[in-house]
């Protein structure tokens, strides 16, 4: 069994690492994929999981955190999306459920993502709210 979307690097995850990867293969998750949510916190996301051998991560930023001054560029996602464990781009998307603020440049930054996917042959990561729930 897979773990296709989870944040290892949340403090309440990171802290205890080596329990949370215990927990996930003693309930037989084989591989665990970490989603990178902001382009600055990526070379310490990646640090946390690169000697583990079955935990992979993608490289996004999540709407949640975009904001005017938001950028992400394709040098960087080439960079990045050659490190040996990046398996996808994202998580990214578009979510107005908080606020329409950054409405526009959530639109131009989940489009780069969408351009990535394509030019790099990364599956892409999109996020969705379940408003329900909240």
């Amino acid at each position: 069994m897979i773990d296709s979307h989870c944040h290892l690097n949340f403090d309440s995850l990171q802290s205890n690492i080596k329990q949370v990867i215990k927990n996930a293969k003693d309930n037989n998750i084989t591989s665990i994929l970490s989603i990178n949510t902001i382009p600055e916190d990526f070379l310490n996301h990646y640090n946390l999981i690169k000697n583990f051998q079955s935990i992979f991560i993608s490289y996004g930023l999540h709407p949640e955190n975009v904001n005017n001054d938001s950028q992400i560029s394709k040098e960087l996602i080439l960079k990045y999306s050659k490190y040996d464990k990046v398996i996808g781009i994202g998580e990214t998307g578009l979510d107005f459920y908080p606020s329409i603020e950054f409405k526009k440049k959530q639109y131009e930054i989940f489009e780069s993502h969408i351009r990535a996917s394509k030019e790099f042959d990364l599956p892409i990561i999109i996020h969705q709210r379940d408003s329900e729930k909240e």
